[in-house]
């Protein structure tokens, strides 16, 4: 997933460390006893809607972008009133259309959401201070035994090819495959990252189906030909963009599918999201 890595970067702004300070001591050692992080939002795009839409927060065009995170604690530097927050992190990426120029474009924000309530907001100003764990899964594994034929991991990207037994990477009728990039540019769409992922694929696109999409994500099936070396290769595949990274999940086959097999792939590569179903770890 080379190709994404053209659009990489996020723009940091370096913030006075006596303003605030981040999660580096549990919530327990520091007031004795643990955080009350409140129900895991069910519907997180709700809870933001009239912050966004109050014109208070920021102008911006269309809807926001919205992820649900993990437990998330904050806790202000004693300067500012050393005050603690706990609650569910919800991250959102918004139209910014007011400002200097390069002030404007997509720009990410952060929440802390407690019992389906802001409790802590951060600006695109604060954001190189929140910590956001970037995950997708599961992988899209039906019952036979899958083995991890090959991971490579760089600073900025990773790829797991996983295959069936007595098969391998370079050798393989069926190929489930996870490729990851970090520090995306907050402007990079699912439609751009199909568009980069088939360039880089080295083949011909000889059908391409949407069968669901999101502003962040994409599944589509693919028919595709003559690819390295030389055979044909059938795929269902995820484009999934989380708040600062970018995700490809792909189950591919060198037959083509059947109906039962093209429902039984699809809901399973379907299944992969990024983040956990409710937010089940703290920060």
């Amino acid at each position: 997933m080379a190709h994404l890595n053209r659009r990489v970067g996020v723009a940091s702004v370096l913030l006075t460390l006596a303003l605030v300070t981040a999660c580096s001591t549990s919530p327990s050692q520091t007031k004795g006893a643990p955080f009350d992080y409140g129900t895991c939002p069910s519907d997180p795009s709700a809870v933001l809607r009239p912050r966004f839409q109050s014109g208070l927060l920021v102008a911006y065009t269309g809807q926001p972008v919205v992820w649900r995170g993990d437990k998330y604690w904050w806790q202000d530097a004693p300067q500012a009133g050393g005050r603690f927050y706990a609650g569910h992190l919800v991250i959102a990426l918004a139209e910014q259309t007011f400002g200097r120029p390069d002030f404007q474009g997509r720009r990410l924000y952060a929440f802390i959401v407690n019992n389906n309530r802001i409790v802590k907001e951060f600006g695109p100003n604060l954001m190189n201070r929140v910590r956001i764990q970037e995950s997708v899964g599961p992988l899209p594994f039906d019952e036979r035994k899958w083995e991890l034929g090959k991971k490579n991991e760089e600073e900025t990207r990773s790829i797991a090819e996983h295959v069936l037994p007595g098969e391998t990477v370079e050798n393989w009728t069926e190929l489930v495959t996870l490729q990851t990039v970090s520090r995306v540019a907050e402007n990079l769409t699912v439609e751009t990252m199909l568009e980069q992922a088939e360039a880089a694929a080295r083949c011909e696109v000889i059908e391409r189906k949407v069968l669901a999409s999101t502003p962040s994500e994409l599944l589509v099936e693919q028919t595709l030909a003559k690819c390295a070396p030389t055979r044909d290769r059938y795929a269902i595949r995820k484009l999934i963009r989380g708040p600062r990274s970018a995700s490809d999940v792909s189950y591919s086959r060198t037959a083509p599918f059947s109906d039962a097999d093209r429902k039984k792939w699809t809901d399973l590569v379907n299944r992969t999201v990024w983040g956990r179903p409710c937010g089940d770890s703290a920060s």
